[in-house]
């Protein structure tokens, strides 16, 4: 083995890159948890159709958007709420100046007991516009 002596006139050239890894891997991390996710951060399977009307207001920051979990679990925007609590929250939206439309983002294995409970709240408060949001992909065949 050769033992490297070093000269102190010498000058190093190598690149220190522990410094760019860090502040990279920092930038990564700090992008992943504030890029906002397209449902609150509520993670649901919507129904898939093959035909989708576009709905543009839906993504509106005022838009009052319920979601339906597969569990029946309810939100209303990002909180979770009781579907009693439904009305009184949807009028206060209302009082507001939102759009008198609800839309209703419903798990494809939520329970019907529990889509009709957010319905009738919908309804108790006065809106009769309500839209189902759904998935745009390509739903497969049905099997004959």
């Amino acid at each position: 083995m050769r033992r490297i002596r070093h000269n102190p006139e010498q000058r190093v050239c190598r690149i220190d890159v522990s410094g760019l890894a860090s502040i990279l891997l920092v930038l990564i991390v700090s992008f992943i948890v504030m890029t906002p996710s397209e449902h609150g951060g509520v993670g649901i399977d919507l129904p898939r159709v093959r035909r989708a009307t576009p709905v543009r207001n839906a993504r509106r920051e005022d838009a009052m958007i319920v979601i339906i979990m597969r569990a029946g679990d309810v939100f209303f925007g990002n909180s979770r709420i009781r579907p009693s609590e439904l009305p009184a929250r949807i009028r206060e939206y209302l009082r507001r100046g939102t759009e008198k439309r609800a839309y209703i983002r419903a798990d494809a294995r939520a329970h019907y007991g529990a889509v009709l409970r957010v319905l009738d709240g919908v309804r108790l408060a006065g809106i009769e516009d309500v839209v189902f949001l759904v998935d745009e992909r390509k739903a497969p065949l049905p099997t004959q």
